[in-house]
């Protein structure tokens, strides 16, 4: 049966994290009741990810480890994950967030409602007052983009995704960028504050580069609206 959801791990040297989050994220989808698939998508680290990875797989139902084309490029290792999932969605959650299991609750919530049937990409609800600097240039409202957290209809997600160039966990929210310049709708979820805002300061350079990229076309986007 097609899996509902694929949820993506994007690592790299993540082994210390990637155990708790693949308990967690196992715990909430084995009790959802839906089929699913948890993909780690895996930038070659030399630590031991994969090992991990091959030692749960035991205990955890529809774990996959994936493997990017460069070693340290996420964005690479997310293409790879993306396209040979098979979930009707996907939700990219950074393996350091915390309480994925309840992100993923929410997240799933929001995607099977019926009032969110419009909308392709799924968001944390950010922090008033912050990251006024990312909402202005990229033209995000209310989203925190950088949480680490992010769902993707699959349609939205196909076209999205190969475009990405953000090698570190920018790549999480680059995508979402991509798909909101490109005319796709973006619903923001409220998660009670869960998902805490990663630092913009660490952001900022890939953040420079996203909005150069955009202005320069290097993505070649078509507004789906026009």
């Amino acid at each position: 049966m097609k899996p509902l959801f694929s949820v993506i791990i994007p690592t790299y040297e993540s082994g210390k994290s990637l155990p708790l989050a693949l308990i967690d994220a196992d715990k909430f989808l084995r009790e959802s009741g839906f089929e699913y698939e948890i993909i780690v998508a895996d930038a070659k680290s030399a630590d031991q990810t994969a090992d991990i990875v091959r030692r749960f797989s035991a205990l955890i139902r529809n774990l996959d480890l994936v493997s990017g084309e460069t070693i340290g490029h996420r964005g690479k290792a997310l293409q790879t994950a993306v396209q040979i999932s098979s979930g009707e969605s996907f939700i990219v959650v950074d393996p350091k967030t915390m309480k994925i299991g309840e992100i993923l609750s929410k997240m799933s919530s929001a995607f099977m409602s019926d009032k969110a049937k419009i909308f392709d990409v799924f968001l944390p609800e950010g922090a008033k007052n912050k990251n006024r600097l990312a909402e202005s240039l990229l033209e995000i409202k209310r989203g925190d983009l950088f949480s680490g957290v992010a769902g993707f209809r699959r349609g939205c997600g196909n076209e999205v995704f190969p475009k990405i160039r953000l090698s570190g966990t920018g790549a999480i929210w680059e995508p979402v960028v991509i798909a909101g310049q490109a005319g796709f709708k973006i619903k923001t979820v409220d998660m009670g504050g869960i998902a805490g805002e990663k630092s913009f300061r660490g952001n900022l350079g890939p953040l420079i580069r996203v909005v150069y990229g955009l202005r320069r076309d290097v993505y070649r986007l078509k507004n789906k609206n026009n």
